[in-house]
């Protein structure tokens, strides 16, 4: 209620978008804006607490709104695990209490690297993560939402395999399991290619 009494998102809209800065500069300020936060706070009262005041920004530089909403949350998903707090280090160091916070932290190095690579990526081609709702709408027809729908439900086996992957990679193996989670994407995606299946 306070945001709408106040038109804060359409007053900061206006500023960012009449502030004469590049877009991709506002873009590059607001990741880090969100990196940072990511290091501190949670994750879904971050999102909830900065988009209504972000995305109307955004969108008014030109930015596609369905891209937006995938790097804001790679950023904030990013900043859980950067230092100097990274909140899900100290989870992993709550469960592994044998192993030193350091170690943990370097462990995470290589994690970083690939999402700041990650993110570079989809900043530079934002086609890369249009592609299936866009795929959705122009082949099938569908609207924007069941669009939507369709693409989160193509991503949910990843959560499903990451529950009792731990037991499966025991059991079978990481690489079988690895093989076997590439084989059904790979099936599943060239199972998409063709709508008349």
């Amino acid at each position: 209620a306070f945001l709408a009494l106040s038109r804060l998102p359409t007053l900061a809209a206006e500023a960012i978008g009449g502030s004469g800065l590049s877009p991709y500069f506002v873009l590059i300020a607001m990741l880090a804006f969100y990196i940072l936060l990511g290091a501190v706070m949670d994750e879904l009262a971050m999102i909830l607490l900065t988009v209504p005041i972000v995305f109307p920004a955004m969108t008014q530089l030109g930015f596609d709104p369905v891209w937006f909403g995938v790097v804001i949350v790679m950023a904030v998903t990013f900043g859980m695990i950067c230092p100097p707090v990274g909140m899900n280090v100290f989870v992993i160091n709550s469960i592994a209490r044998d192993v030193p916070l350091w170690r943990i932290y370097v462990g995470t190095m290589p994690f970083i690297g690939a999402d700041l690579l990650r993110l570079v990526i989809l900043c530079a081609f934002p086609a890369l993560s249009l592609w299936l709702p866009k795929y959705y709408i122009d082949v099938y027809g569908f609207e924007l939402k069941t669009a939507a729908l369709l693409t989160a439900i193509f991503v949910f086996p990843s959560g499903i395999i990451r529950a009792p992957g731990g037991w499966l990679s025991d059991r079978f193996g990481a690489r079988t399991v690895m093989y076997w989670v590439l084989g059904t994407c790979v099936v599943t995606s060239f199972a998409l290619m063709f709508p008349d299946v």
